[in-house]
């Protein structure tokens, strides 16, 4: 990883990167490499959740995705097995776009599990859909000096973790019909991922990572992933539909360097290295390896 560390040092400190790495403590940081340590397992989430717990001093904590018009959980800490659900209009909020975090009022008015002391909740998008597409919420007691920056700091470098559908859930789903388009094997269309990207950055690099040749079928997604742990600190992975994918980075991260680590790391090839200022100028460089 220490290449890859150099090719996002070389950022303007405003950054996300940047950011996350200056204003965590010591603490924080072994934490935040201890959580992307953990292998992409399904109960990684949970084990994500649980480290963080002990660092941020909150009561409890859930991690849900959106479906159907409910955010549904998938993890969760103090709040025991039983599946919690909020219809989407009940989390998402437009008036909050962009923000990392926000106070979204007290743990009661949601009707959640009641504890001994009234609890605050903090709520931490994982991603950029509109509307999102995962949210992560925590319950904190007054007493107890929650501080929500440090924790969407580490939640910021880890979000392959704690968010394992990132690359699925970021973006909608297009109805049926416009599905024409080139699609990524989880159905979502890489064009419109693309449409997305640019929106958070107006003229992008991107690196088109093909798989090894001995990979087998039933490895894809576990490469996919590794691909994603690797470059999770600036970029964002977009899967394929040949099962390729593409890493797309800020302008202003050296992607010849990133694209060595990946090769040498990973025993596979870099297919295209590319700037694009929109993202039907991506698309065109992308569709002969779909």
């Amino acid at each position: 990883m220490g290449l890859l560390s150099k090719a996002a040092d070389k950022a303007p400190e405003t950054s996300n990167a940047a950011s996350a790495l200056s204003k965590l403590d010591d603490i924080g940081k072994a934490l935040r490499d201890r959580i992307r340590r953990l292998p992409a397992k399904k109960n990684s989430p949970y084990m994500a959740l649980s480290f963080m717990k002990a660092y941020g001093s909150f009561q409890a904590g859930v991690c849900l995705n959106l479906s159907k018009g409910q955010y549904i959980s998938y993890a969760s800490v103090g709040l025991g097995i039983e599946k919690t659900r909020f219809p989407q209009d009940t989390l998402y909020d437009p008036s909050q776009k962009g923000k990392k975090y926000f106070n979204l009022g007290s743990w009661d008015s949601l009707g959640l599990k009641p504890f001994n002391s009234p609890l605050t909740v903090w709520a931490f998008p994982l991603d950029n859909g509109t509307p999102w597409g995962a949210i992560l919420l925590l319950g904190t007691d007054e007493s107890s000096g929650f501080n929500p920056e440090p924790i969407s700091l580490i939640v910021e470098s880890v979000l392959d973790i704690i968010n394992p559908q990132i690359d699925r859930v970021i973006i909608r789903e297009k109805q049926d019909g416009d599905r024409e388009e080139g699609l990524s094997e989880s159905g979502v269309s890489v064009e419109t991922s693309l449409i997305q990207y640019h929106k958070m950055n107006s003229v992008f690099g991107g690196i088109l990572v093909d798989l090894p040749e001995t990979i087998k079928d039933d490895e894809k997604d576990d490469f996919i992933q590794k691909v994603s742990r690797m470059t999770s600190l600036f970029g964002m992975v977009t899967a394929l539909p040949a099962g390729r994918c593409v890493v797309l980075l800020p302008r202003n991260i050296d992607r010849a360097l990133i694209a060595h680590r990946l090769k040498n790391s990973l025993k596979t090839g870099i297919l295209e290295s590319f700037d694009a200022g929109s993202p039907g100028e991506a698309i065109e460089i992308l569709k002969p390896y779909f």
